[in-house]
C-alpha cells in the first residue's frame, strides 16, 4: 500500500499541482497550509493542554464535527482544538470560528507533510469526519500511537479501491457508523469489535438550533394571518416552476385555507432572482437577513403571499415559519439537506432524485417525506396536507420522531473518547 500510494498516486498528484500554477484557490490553499508546516512555533508543545485535532473536508462535514467541538469547549475550555479543512469553501467560511484554537488547511497528503504536520501539532487525539481519510496522516498518527477515531462514517461510493479503505480503516481505534444500512460493509472490512452505530451528530445541533429558532423566529407569524406557510429551501429553477404552479392552484381552489410561500433559492444570484420575479405579479423581497440583529424581528408587508429571500445562510431559521417544507435540488444533482426541516416536525416534499441522501430515503420510507415528479403531484400532496388534519398530524409526528430518536450522539461520543 505504501508503495502504490506514495510512488504512484502521490506522484500523479504532485504532477497535477505542478500544472495548476494559475489556479488561485489551490495556490492560496497551499500558501496557508505550508505556513503551518514551516512554523513549528505556532503551537507551544510545552503547554500541558490536551490537544484534539478534528479534520473535515468542507462545510457539511464541519456541521457534523461542530456539536462535538462546541460541547468539548463549553465543558472543558482548557482543551486545545485544532481544526483542519480540505476545501477552500469550508476554510474561507469558518477560518474565524470561535470554538477552535487553530484553523488551517490540511497540507496535501505527502509523506513528508504528514510527518512534519503531526510533529508540529502533536495531538493527543485525532478525529476524522465521514470519509475524509488520508493514508499518510493515518499511518503517521498510528506510528506515534495517537488514538484516531472516524466519526459519522459512511460507506464510500468508490468500491473499486476497497483495498485502500480497508488499510486506512485499520488505523482507527474506533469507527462510528451513522447509518445502519452501512454496518455490514464496515463490519466486513474491519470486524465487529471496531464498529459502533451512532446516529449523525448533526441531529443534536439541529435540535438545539430548532428550539432557538422557535423561541426567536425571524418572522412574526401574524403577518401570514390564517394562511398556512410553505418554505421552499435550496430551490433551483425547476423546483420554483412547479411550486408557483401548484401554489396558484391551491389558492384558487381553497377559499378558507390559503397558502403563503417563502422561496429560498440555492443560488440567489441577480440573474436567478430576475428570472424568478418575472414569473410573478406581486411578491415581497426579504433582503439582508445577515445584517439583522439576533433578537430583532423583521417587519414586512406580504405581497401576494410570496416572499423571496435573496441571501443565504438562514434557511434553518426560516423553516421555523413553515407548516410544510419543500426541499430543492432533487431535479438536478440530488436533494439538499432534509434533516433541518425534519427537526421542526413538519411534512417534507421534494423532487424525484433522493438516491444520494440516506436521510431522505429513510424519511420517505417511514412516510414523512413525499417525492413528486410534476406540479400535479405537488398540488395533490399539498392539498391533502392542508385539508386532512389527521393526515397532517400523523406525518408531522413521524417527522418529529425521526429526529428525536437520533439525539444524544454528541454525549456518547465524548464519553467514549475518554477526555
Amino acid at each position: 500500500m505504501d508503495f502504490l500510494y506514495n510512488k504512484i498516486f502521490i506522484q500523479l498528484v504532485k504532477l497535477y499541482i505542478k500544472f495548476q500554477k494559475n489556479n488561485k484557490k489551490l495556490k492560496n490553499r497551499e500558501i496557508i497550509a505550508n505556513n503551518l508546516l514551516n512554523n513549528f512555533g505556532i503551537i507551544d508543545n510545552s503547554i500541558s493542554k490536551k490537544k484534539i485535532w478534528f479534520h473535515v473536508a468542507s462545510m457539511g462535514e464541519f456541521e457534523q464535527a461542530r456539536p462535538i467541538i462546541e460541547k468539548i469547549k463549553l465543558t472543558q475550555p482548557n482543551i486545545y482544538i485544532i481544526l483542519t479543512f480540505f476545501s477552500p469553501s469550508g476554510y474561507e467560511n469558518l477560518k474565524n470560528y470561535e470554538y477552535a484554537d487553530l484553523i488551517t488547511y490540511l497540507p496535501l497528503d505527502y509523506k513528508e507533510n504528514a510527518i512534519k504536520f503531526i510533529e508540529n501539532i502533536n495531538p493527543n487525539i485525532a478525529i476524522f469526519i465521514r470519509y475524509e481519510i488520508w493514508f499518510n496522516y493515518l499511518n503517521e498518527l498510528h506510528n506515534k500511537e495517537i488514538p484516531i477515531f472516524l466519526l459519522n462514517a459512511s460507506q464510500p461510493q468508490n468500491k473499486f479501491i476497497n483495498f485502500y479503505y480497508k488499510r486506512c480503516f485499520s488505523f482507527f481505534k474506533k469507527i462510528y457508523v451513522m447509518n445502519k444500512l452501512d454496518l455490514p460493509y464496515f463490519i466486513d472490512m474491519c470486524g465487529i469489535k471496531k464498529i459502533k452505530f451512532l446516529p449523525d451528530t448533526r441531529f443534536d445541533r439541529i435540535f438545539g438550533k430548532v428550539n432557538e429558532s422557535i423561541q426567536n423566529p425571524f418572522l412574526d407569524k401574524t403577518i401570514f394571518g390564517k394562511s398556512k406557510v410553505l418554505v421552499a429551501g435550496s430551490t433551483w429553477e425547476e423546483d420554483e416552476d412547479l411550486l408557483l404552479e401548484a401554489v396558484k392552484k391551491i389558492n384558487a381552489k381553497n377559499d378558507i385555507v390559503k397558502l403563503s410561500l417563502i422561496i429560498v433559492p440555492h443560488e440567489p444570484t441577480r440573474e436567478h432572482l430576475d428570472k424568478l420575479t418575472q414569473k410573478l405579479n406581486k411578491y415581497t423581497f426579504l433582503s439582508n437577513i445577515n445584517s439583522i440583529n439576533e433578537n430583532e424581528k423583521i417587519e414586512i408587508q406580504l405581497g401576494d403571499r410570496i416572499i423571496i429571500v435573496d441571501s443565504i445562510g438562514n434557511l434553518l431559521k426560516l423553516y421555523a415559519n413553515a407548516d410544510i417544507a419543500y426541499i430543492g435540488g432533487a431535479f438536478g444533482d440530488g436533494v439538499h439537506s432534509v434533516t433541518e426541516p425534519a427537526g421542526y416536525g413538519i411534512p417534507l416534499i421534494t423532487g424525484k432524485d433522493i438516491r444520494k441522501s440516506p436521510d431522505a430515503k429513510e424519511l420517505k420510507s417511514i412516510g414523512a417525506l413525499f417525492t413528486i415528479e410534476n406540479s400535479i403531484e405537488l398540488f395533490r400532496i399539498i392539498d391533502k396536507l392542508l385539508n386532512d388534519n389527521n393526515f397532517y398530524s400523523n406525518v408531522s409526528q413521524i417527522s418529529s420522531k425521526f429526529v428525536n430518536d437520533r439525539l444524544g450522539s454528541t454525549d456518547i461520543f465524548i464519553k467514549d473518547i475518554e477526555l
